[in-house]
């Protein structure tokens, strides 16, 4: 999957646990020789993507949900092919992931 796919990155603060939250758009091209992207390579993008841009802080966090929104229309390609990808990630210092576990 090519970065120059990616559209809109917004990473704000969400909770009161000190958690984070990435959401990004993903448009991959009309037309070429690509696989349609998978949720896990969505996933995994958009964590390269928040580690990036975090540095240092970036391993003072770790994944806990992700969400990944797709549309596909007539207009683009077809209601078969999306064009568009919407993945919102979720991820929270490694103490509040440990004691969600707990809690289980």
């Amino acid at each position: 999957m090519d970065y120059t796919w990616i559209d809109n990155v917004k990473i704000e603060h969400r909770g009161e646990d000190g958690g984070m939250n990435i959401t990004m758009f993903v448009e991959p091209p009309a037309h070429g020789n690509f696989q349609i992207p998978t949720y896990c390579q969505l996933v995994t993008l958009a964590e390269s993507v928040f580690r990036g841009a975090m540095r240092a802080d970036s391993q003072a966090f770790v994944p806990t949900h992700a969400d990944v929104m797709v549309w596909s229309d007539t207009n683009h390609r077809s209601l078969d092919v999306p064009h568009r990808y919407r993945v919102t990630m979720d991820l929270v210092p490694p103490s509040v992931a440990d004691a969600a576990e707990e809690l289980e």
